[in-house]
């Protein structure tokens, strides 16, 4: 017989696929361009090698007049996966999974549409960076570039700061059902 504890293993893929789900909804909601639904399949859900998904938010200079990211804490993610503490995550098909995430999910929606908007956004740029165990082994960094079908960027953008001072917020959300996500919202 196999030392596999099913229920363990259910219970890790079903937070999984939520920490999955979750980022492709809201990405979504943000206006991160639809193109990226495979990445983030690939890089969250099949092999977990990606360490933050992020956004830039430009205006027509191509400067960043918002951010967005979404940061993954493996290390929590294993320890929330493989405990009592966060074996088991309550979800209804009733409801969208993005709205039962946090009652705030809706408030950052609109927040962050607000903020395109009231900004004037032109086009969102989306960026990845792997965990840091990936990242730096060279090997397992090209491994993963051609597994997402990647390629590296040293493109440094920098934000507009004239267009956004009336508009500065700096936010961070900490979900208690899903705190290895990291979700930060700037536009300064």
């Amino acid at each position: 017989m196999s030392g596999i504890n099913t229920n363990l293993n259910i219970q890790t893929k079903v937070r999984l696929f939520v920490l999955y789900d979750i980022i492709k909804n809201l990405s979504e909601s943000f206006g991160f361009p639809k193109t990226i639904e495979e990445t983030l399949k690939k890089g969250i859900r099949d092999k977990q090698i990606l360490g933050s998904v992020y956004a830039y938010y430009l205006d027509d200079e191509d400067k960043a007049i918002g951010k967005v990211s979404f940061e993954i804490n493996w290390e929590v993610y294993e320890m929330y996966a493989s405990t009592e503490i966060g074996k088991e995550i309550r979800i209804s098909d009733k409801i969208p999974l993005v709205d039962q995430f946090a009652n705030w999910s809706t408030d950052i929606i609109k927040y962050v549409n607000e903020m395109r908007e009231k900004l004037n956004v032109k086009k969102i740029k989306v960026y990845y960076k792997y965990r840091p165990e990936i990242r730096n082994d060279s090997i397992k960094d090209r491994e993963a570039d051609q597994f997402l079908g990647l390629v590296k960027s040293n493109k440094n953008i920098e934000f507009n700061k004239d267009k956004t001072k009336n508009f500065e917020r700096n936010m961070t959300y900490i979900s208690e059902m899903l705190p290895e996500l990291k979700i930060n919202i700037q536009s300064n």
